[in-house]
């Protein structure tokens, strides 16, 4: 059917849900002027794990955004906000209701992707919230400069890695250490600056806070030189070894960058990993003309990380898949000592071989999860693990770690994950599922992973760990509040304030706040 586009006035559509979704397409007019345009469409996230009905737009300007809040009142629709796509647990998606009707206006943020100033001499950016890292890094590259703390690949918007507060290879602990200020507009319409000077709770709110409180619009981040560092790799260590480097590492300076690979394969599973530290050098040990400072981006050998990914999907061949991977891994998958990188180059991770599912893709996803680990429980968490994967019969793909050094409580997230006690291992766990799901759409709208994943969480809450709130909502009540009910509740307090009629609730947050109670 051809979509239809009307113009409705909002003062008629109060109380009146069915002339809005009985049309594909409607624009809203505030004081007989066309303000802005949003669709029905269904949605998925990428994991394709679940499908929502939902009203979509595409703000550009302040005003469509403010317009959006206005309307959505009139019309007792909520609003959520999209960057790439990438969080799984509902984060930004509402369910339409049992007839089917949208409950929400999903806010897609990639047009709101302009780089607004570089402050040179105090070592600042400000950008749109759309922006993808990697557009940053082309635009501080010219300039010699890099990000502090970038997520492990550059395909993500930084608004989105803002609300959920990641962190990358490098040291310097989570992106709330490198956030200078936060502009958003809140669920009154209000737009605010704030900063850890003016008011410090809604900052820390803000900051790993999924989009709960209004919708983020721009980010000024601390930026640093582009230093020239030297990788130091260790191929094949045990478990035990790796403790006791990271015991080293937590002495060292936060300039360095670390990285793991973990073996999969039935032989050493879990027990044997590869690891590089980037460590700075001095720019002299280069030549200005030398081409690795150029920023590089191409994929090299992506077939190749596509096919074993691809053997390691299909299950005939997962065993022998998992065992040329830490093959790979253990020769060429981590670069060589002495090799020398640009810090731009070595953020700027290509990961669009992940996206190469060549194997029977209707029945097959990929999903991710990450856990926090002290480092000394680290062994004890990795056997629980593998007892998980086995015992379930998981398909696990692909195991890395980074390090996280404790952080200061009053710097970081007000939900966050780290812990200002003692140092983190990340560990990153990349699974495949398989499941008949919906063939038309590709969708595994039915597959459901809370017994496993509440077993991996709670081994990691008895180890003093955590887990990561971005992915599937597959935990329990009691899992996501563990040591963490005190801050929710302040969390859903400042969300109050700012958001008086819940006008950001989308599925997670829905969630969440029951998940207090």
């Amino acid at each position: 059917m051809k979509s239809v586009l009307v113009a409705i006035p909002a003062w008629m559509m109060i109380g009146l849900s069915n002339p809005v979704y009985a049309v594909d397409k409607c624009e809203a007019v505030f004081g007989g002027m066309l303000k802005f345009q949003y669709e029905t469409k269904e949605v998925m996230d990428v994991s394709r794990t679940a499908k929502v009905r939902t009203f979509t737009t595409s703000p550009t300007t302040t005003e469509d955004i403010q317009d959006a809040i206005a309307y959505s009142k009139n019309n007792g629709l909520k609003i959520t906000v999209k960057g790439t796509n990438h969080s799984h647990g509902g984060h930004n998606r509402r369910h339409q209701d049992k007839i089917g009707k949208p409950q929400a206006i999903q806010l897609d943020m990639l047009r709101f992707n302009k780089i607004i100033r570089l402050d040179k001499e105090n070592l600042e950016v400000t950008i749109q919230a759309g922006v993808i890292w990697k557009d940053l890094s082309i635009f501080l590259d010219r300039e010699g400069l890099a990000a502090k703390t970038e997520q492990s690949s550059n395909i993500f918007s930084i608004g989105g890695s803002v609300a959920t507060n990641i962190h990358g290879r490098d040291i310097h602990g989570p992106l709330a250490n490198s956030i200078k200020e936060i502009k958003f507009i809140d669920g009154n319409g209000v737009e605010r600056v704030v900063n850890r000077a003016n008011d410090l709770q809604t900052f820390r709110a803000l900051i790993g806070g999924y989009g709960g409180l209004g919708v983020i619009t721009e980010v000024t981040l601390k930026v640093e030189k582009n230093y020239l560092y030297k990788a130091q790799s260790v191929q094949n260590v045990s478990v035990a070894d790796y403790i006791d480097y990271i015991k080293t590492l937590s002495e060292k300076p936060d300039d360095r960058m670390n990285y793991v690979r973990v073996n999969i394969s039935v032989k050493s599973a879990f027990t044997k990993m590869s690891y590089v530290e980037w460590v700075p050098i001095s720019d002299e040990s280069e030549s200005p003309n030398w081409k690795g400072w150029q920023l590089n981006l191409v994929e090299k050998n992506r077939w190749v990380s596509s096919l074993i990914m691809n053997l390691m999907r299909y299950k005939p061949t997962s065993n022998f898949g998992k065992a040329v991977k830490d093959f790979m891994d253990k020769f060429f998958g981590l670069p060589k000592t002495g090799t020398h990188k640009t810090k731009n180059n070595i953020l700027n991770n290509p990961v669009q071989f992940l996206f190469d599912n060549f194997y029977n893709q209707k029945r097959s996803v990929d999903i991710l999860q990450e856990y926090f680990i002290p480092a000394e429980e680290l062994q004890t968490f990795l056997f629980s693990l593998k007892n998980t994967t086995e015992k379930n019969q998981l398909d696990l793909m692909n195991v890395t770690m980074r390090y996280i050094p404790k952080i200061e409580r009053e710097q970081d997230g007000l939900l966050s994950p780290y812990s200002d006690k003692q140092d983190l291992i990340a560990i990153v766990l990349y699974f495949n599922i398989q499941e008949d799901g919906n063939l038309n759409n590709g969708d595994l709208v039915e597959y459901n992973g809370s017994k496993w994943t509440q077993e991996l969480i709670s081994s990691a809450q008895k180890l003093g760990g955590t887990f990561y709130w971005p992915y599937h909502r597959w935990w329990s009540n009691e899992q996501i509040t563990h040591n963490q009910k005190e801050n929710i509740q302040k969390y859903f307090k400042i969300k109050d304030e700012l958001d008086p009629l819940n006008i950001f609730e989308s599925d997670f947050m829905h969630h969440l706040r029951r998940a207090q109670d």
